[in-house]
């Protein structure tokens, strides 16, 4: 209510009682604090800090009466730096810790697969209490979910990055695959989202819905454009994609597990061979850009 209002006992203003100072302390209190009510409310919508916020008052107030009502309603500081300053660096430390156990789980899914993770391993490989992790992700579900959406968000971004030239539909086709068979290799979280697609299909986190819809429209424009042979569908080259990619990310994993094995060829340069081989048998015609 407006601060003339608050000043008012059952509709007389203070200024008229004629009641000496000393009775109205009573009232000046409850003045102050319905003042610092509306004040608070007025800084915040202000959206300031309200450093030495004050209320003007009725002018017609004994002087006495002004004096105690004036030090009463003058506003102690809105915001506390220090306070904003600690919540900002817990909000840090929360962000960094679930990341870390994002990471951590990501590794553990990728090896041992949902069924084989425990969640006293992640918190180990994290160095993180369990309470923690249950405060971020109540069950192992939830911890899977942030994994696999962490997967997806890696790839659109690398996906996104590709450069848009005017290169043949077919060969950027294969090239976002070839960049696919990178992630497959490099991230953890990727290889864990494709696995953890296949073992819990009734999640909507399907890896492969990131990427299958853009490469099947390549491989469609590049059967309009006659570079792909007339008896190949689409629809089939989207498919077989599908399992090259399940059988890069196998090939990935078992590298990343048997690290120094020797393997002459990468999982990128072997899935590159093959699509070399494919594509004697897919191309259209010589000439049409195939």
């Amino acid at each position: 209510m407006p601060l003339t209002c608050a000043a008012t006992l059952s509709g007389t203003p203070i200024g008229r009682t004629g009641r000496p100072p000393a009775r109205l302390a009573p009232t000046v209190t409850r003045l102050g604090a319905t003042a610092r009510t509306a004040l608070a409310v007025r800084a915040a919508d202000q959206r300031r800090p309200a450093e030495r916020v004050h209320m003007p008052l009725r002018r017609t107030w004994p002087a006495t009466a002004l004096s105690v009502a004036e030090e009463a309603v003058t506003a102690v500081p809105i915001t506390n730096e220090r306070n904003a300053e600690t919540c900002m660096v817990r909000q840090e430390r929360a962000v960094r810790t679930r990341q870390a156990l994002v990471d951590a789980a990501a590794s553990e899914f990728d090896r041992s697969g949902y069924d084989g993770t425990s969640l006293n391993r992640v918190c180990r490989a994290a160095g993180i209490t369990m309470g923690a992790l249950t405060f971020h992700f109540a069950a192992k579900d939830e911890l899977a979910d942030a994994v696999q959406s962490q997967g997806q968000q890696i790839t659109r971004q690398a996906l996104d990055s590709l450069p848009d030239d005017e290169a043949p539909a077919l060969h950027r086709a294969v090239d976002l695959t070839l960049e696919l068979a990178r992630l497959l290799e490099a991230e953890p979280a990727v290889r864990s989202a494709a696995r953890l697609s296949r073992e819990r299909p009734d999640r909507d986190l399907e890896w492969s819905a990131t990427w299958l819809g853009t490469v099947q429209g390549l491989f469609e424009q590049a059967y309009g454009e006659g570079q792909l042979h007339s008896a190949v569908r689409p629809a089939s080259l989207a498919e077989l994609s599908l399992y090259l990619m399940i059988g890069t990310e196998c090939r990935a994993r078992a590298d990343h597990e048997s690290a120094g094995s020797g393997r002459e060829l990468s999982a990128v340069e072997q899935l590159r061979q093959i699509w070399d081989i494919v594509q004697y048998g897919i191309g259209g015609p010589p000439g049409t850009g195939a």
